[in-house]
């Protein structure tokens, strides 16, 4: 019924986990990339939980929306190691 809903030809339900494990079989060159909007693992290695309460703290007082500055800070080319 979801698949129907948003028009796609397959709709896959998929820990993250094993999504990791896929993308890794298709390229061994790939050491891992970056999830972080599934795992909060942020490739940079220096975004805390505390800065993740803070940023939204920070939307939520400026009424901020997802298209500032700080939505973009966690997309990035760089990848993490799993």
């Amino acid at each position: 019924e979801i698949r129907q809903i948003i028009g796609c030809d397959a709709l896959i339900y998929q820990d993250v986990d094993a999504m990791k494990s896929a993308i890794g079989s298709l390229n061994k060159r790939i050491e891992g990339f970056d999830a972080s909007c599934f795992d909060g693992v942020y490739v940079t290695g220096d975004i805390t939980a505390e800065d993740i309460a803070r940023m939204g703290a920070s939307r939520v007082d400026n009424g901020s929306d997802e298209d500032d500055e700080d939505s973009h800070a966690s997309h990035s080319n760089q990848s993490v190691s799993p």
